[in-house]
């Protein structure tokens, strides 16, 4: 079943809490990425999200924590 839906101006395919909120969630578990920074050293989840991929430019993270 092919859960992700092209959207408008966008490479790849979106998630549908994508297209209802805008975002993308990502579970943190300290594990790698397979993305790397400019250095070459390997970035866990936190790290490799925190750039845009088309240009480098500084996106927001949000830590949803349960009460």
């Amino acid at each position: 079943m092919e859960e992700r839906h092209a959207y408008r101006g966008y490479a790849k395919k979106q998630l549908p809490i994508w297209h209802a909120y805008r975002v993308e969630l990502y579970p943190h578990y300290n594990q790698f990425t397979g993305i790397t920074d400019e250095q070459g050293h390997p970035l866990t989840f936190p790290a490799a999200f925190r750039k845009r991929r088309r240009d480098d430019e500084p996106k927001g993270i949000v830590k949803v924590i349960s009460e």
